[in-house]
Formats: structure tokens, sequence, C-alpha cells
């Protein structure tokens, strides 16, 4: 800091007296150094300077002592700022030269705060340079970033490693600029450095959420809808499968732009799935319903569709293909129907015990599957004789029932 200018007619009155002073004692001492002199010869006295002189002569002193006090206090009291601003701000302030040490002409008292070394031990690398505590694998890195900011006379920002005083690493931001002369040369690099550690810890432990709930979603069979109250899907994420009515998921894009419900349902679903919406958000309540669309080729599919709400203008669907689950329960009704036609092809064994009162016959079948090949048949020849038969047809199932028919 520059202290505060010294009255010019001060200077000058006292500088004009040092001068008189200085040019009597010159004239007194010439002739003896001339050899003009005799000894034994008195110089002429000097003429003193009047009591005026003198009086305006201490005045000037005392003003100039008064105006130095107050300069001193005023350097003082700005730099007492300065430190208390410095203080107060969460990161380490500096000034270095460019080099290869990083050599620190002023650091702030906050690196012994974030890295535990004193500040005066980087303070011309009288203990250690900066550049001994950066992480070997990050040096090169900072020396490169630095050095194309300067040579473009731009700020530089560098997101880099240190080590700490107890050997743990400390993630720092460091951004600074050069400060450069009226002819464009480098006079030294300010800057500030601020500890990320916990900034990145957190940004870290969010990213491995984000990517286990992503693993989760990849993982069940669903398609997950955001959707707006008017059927506008805001976000969608899920399973691939559904890319042929929901296009938007084949870049599984979340962001990619919004699309109504009306745009690839037919009207009767798209209306339902708003209805359904709104069921949800004025019940506050989840949703169930089924879905059948018919694809091209007549290929059709089965969807079972949850509406829950998540606030009074929006609602997360929840689709999942239930396609396979339909065709097996239409097949266990379809083999259940069957059953029952095989069994009422066996025969009537009251009938025949009627016939022949000395025998009683009782007989079942249990196939492997719902229907089945085995067979057997009972039939009166004469009113003496019952024929039995057991068969085996090869194979199980549907077809080896139809084989057993004929």
């Amino acid at each position: 800091m520059r202290l505060p200018k010294i009255h010019l007619s001060i200077l000058f009155m006292i500088a004009r007296r040092i001068n008189q002073f200085l040019s009597q004692i010159i004239q007194s001492i010439q002739p003896m150094v001339a050899g003009t002199m005799s000894m034994g010869q008195r110089p002429q006295p000097t003429p003193l300077p009047t009591l005026l002189e003198t009086n305006e002569l201490a005045i000037a002193f005392n003003q100039m002592d008064e105006q130095l006090r107050n300069s001193f206090v005023a350097l003082s009291e700005k730099e007492e700022r300065f430190r208390t601003l410095i203080d107060n701000i969460p990161g380490i302030i500096y000034r270095c030269q460019n080099d290869e040490h990083w050599t620190m002409e002023f650091i702030s008292d906050s690196v012994n705060e974030l890295l535990g070394y004193p500040a005066a031990d980087f303070i011309n690398n009288q203990v250690r340079s900066f550049a001994s505590i950066i992480d070997p694998g990050d040096r090169q890195y900072v020396h490169e970033v630095t050095q194309l900011a300067i040579r473009n006379q731009q700020p530089y920002r560098i997101e880099y490693r240190l080590v700490d005083h107890d050997g743990k690493t400390r993630w720092v931001i460091e951004r600074g600029k050069g400060t450069f002369d009226a002819q464009g040369n480098l006079l030294h690099l300010d800057g500030a450095i601020f500890d990320v550690t916990e900034q990145r810890q957190a940004r870290k432990a969010l990213q491995q959420k984000e990517e286990m709930i992503h693993a989760i979603i990849n993982a069940i069979p669903d398609l997950l809808i955001r959707t707006r109250i008017d059927g506008v899907e805001l976000d969608i994420l899920g399973n691939t499968s559904f890319s042929v009515e929901h296009p938007r998921i084949e870049s599984q894009d979340s962001t990619a732009q919004t699309k109504h419900v009306k745009e690839y349902l037919p009207p009767d679903l798209a209306q339902q799935r708003i209805d359904m919406i709104l069921r949800a958000i004025t019940a506050n309540q989840l949703q169930r319903y089924e879905q059948h669309l018919q694809g091209e080729n007549n290929n059709s599919r089965y969807e079972e569709v949850r509406v829950s709400p998540i606030n009074s203008n929006e609602a997360l669907v929840i689709i999942r293909d239930i396609t396979e689950t339909k065709n097996i329960e239409e097949a266990m009704q379809e083999l259940s129907v069957a059953n029952r036609i095989q069994a009422n092809m066996l025969p009537d064994y009251d009938r025949l015990c009627e016939r022949i009162p000395q025998i009683d016959l009782v007989a079942t079948m249990i196939p492997a599957k719902d229907v089945g090949g085995d067979f057997f048949d009972v039939f009166a020849l004469d009113h003496r004789y019952l024929c039995i038969a057991i068969g085996d047809v090869s194979g199980k199932g549907m077809p080896a029932a139809l084989f057993m028919v004929r």
C-alpha cells in the first residue's frame, strides 16, 4: 500500500532550509580547503538562521511528523481490514511466482487450517514449496492449464488434489489470474484455493445412488412414466421392450421432448389413461387396470397399468407386460375345459354295475398334465363277462389326449 502524499509546500520548505545550512557550511570551509586562510586567522562567522526561520522549520517538521503518524495509522487500519477480509474467506489466498516451485510471495493462514502447514513454510520455499504438496498425478495437469491461461492472459480454474500434513488427499478448486505490467510481462500470479473434498464425496455418493436406482429400474420388467394430469408425459424410464408403443424409450433419454398419450395410444385407451390419472390424484390412491393393445401383423399385447399419485398435478404410471401371463391363463382355461371333456368320456361305472350286480367297480384317471393320453375302458360282453382295457399313449398333454380319443 502507498503512504498518503505529504504536502509539497512542506517538503519544499524543509529542502530549502537544509540547502541553506549546507551552503553556509561549504562557504565556511572553502578558504581552508583553498589555502587562502592563514594559520590563526579566524573564519568569518556564518550567519545563523533567524528565530522566525527556525520556527517555520520546526512547524514544517511537526506537520510532516503529524502526517506521517496519520499515514501509518491509516495504513494499519487498512492492513487490519485486509487481514480480516482474508481471514473470513473460506479458502487460501495467495500470490506466487510462475516457476516450477510456485514460490509463494504471500499465502494466507488458511493453509494451516486446510492442510495443516504453517503459512510461513511456503514463503520463498523456506520449508517446502507449494508444488511439493500437489499430488504427483496432477502436477503436469496444473502446470499445463496455468501456462495456457498465462499465454492467453486469461483467468484459470483448476480442480486437482493436494496432500495435507497427515498424508490425506484433499480435492481443491483453484481460481487465479496473472498480473502483467504495461509491456505484457508477467509479474506474479494471484488467486484463491477452495476445499471441495466434501462436495466431491457427496457428488460421488449421489452418483452411486443414481446408478443403483437406474440398475433397479433396468432390472424390473416395468415401464415408468411421470405423467401430468392432462396426459403429457414428462419423464420415461424402464423396460426397452416397450419401445414399439413408446418410441422415446429407445434412446433411454428422460429429457426427450414431451409427448401426449393420445399421440400413440388408441383414443379409448388414451382417455382411459387420463381418467385413471385424474382418479388417482383426486382420491390419492393407487389405481390399477388392464389394457389390450393390438399391434402390427396381428401382434397383441396385454398390459397391467398402475397409476400412483405424485402430487396434485402429476402421477407415476407403471406399465407391465402381462401378455405371457394372459396366454398362460387362456391355455390353462382351455386345458381345464379339455380335462372336463376327457373326464366325461370315461365309462359310466354305475350303469355297468347295474348290469352285473356281482361286481363293484371303482376306477379313476389322473393325468400327469391337465390332459393326458393314458386311458382305460370297461364294457360288458354279456351278463357274465366284463372287459377291462387299459392303454398308454407315448407322450403327454393335448396330442396324447387327442390320440386317446381316437
